[in-house]
């Protein structure tokens, strides 16, 4: 009688297109770009956030109807935010409106085809986008962004 130890070729075969079929049914499922461009919307939008809250500070503490004195990173003494790669911030008001109740502090974030918008109003009232009525300070996102999904 013969001592037969190990696989049969046709055994190993099987096995490793079991594990081929697992490996591919994971990266399809787990999406690895996907879950990366949601977490760098996601840093974008808490950069977002967190200076947004700066310039509804700056206006409620100076309790002035001048939006000119919040629209810059270096008048809301806070560093500029970092991350994630390729993301672009715009801090900006209307000129026009900088005296008035209805100026505004726009704080803009583009990142690929996401773009993230909040605007803080003098009046901390309400601002309107696409036919959406934000409160000061809320973040609009966009539709093309991952978070959403």
């Amino acid at each position: 009688m013969r001592n037969n130890i190990g696989f049969t070729l046709i055994e190993l075969m099987v096995v490793m297109i079991l594990i081929g079929i697992l490996a591919a049914l994971s990266i399809v499922l787990l999406d690895p770009a996907g879950l990366i461009r949601k977490g760098n919307e996601s840093a974008m939008r808490t950069n977002l956030t967190q200076v947004t809250s700066a310039v509804v500070v700056c206006i409620a503490a100076r309790r002035e109807v001048d939006s000119s004195n919040c629209n810059s990173v270096s008048a809301l003494s806070i560093k500029n935010p970092n991350g994630p790669t390729n993301a672009v911030y715009d801090i900006h008001d209307d000129p026009a409106l900088r005296n008035s109740e209805d100026g505004y502090v726009q704080i803009a974030a583009q990142l690929n085809n996401c773009t993230m918008l909040a605007k803080v109003m003098n009046n901390l009232g309400l601002w309107n986008y696409l036919g959406n009525n934000y409160k000061s300070g809320e973040i609009y996102v966009g539709p093309d962004c991952m978070i959403n999904k």
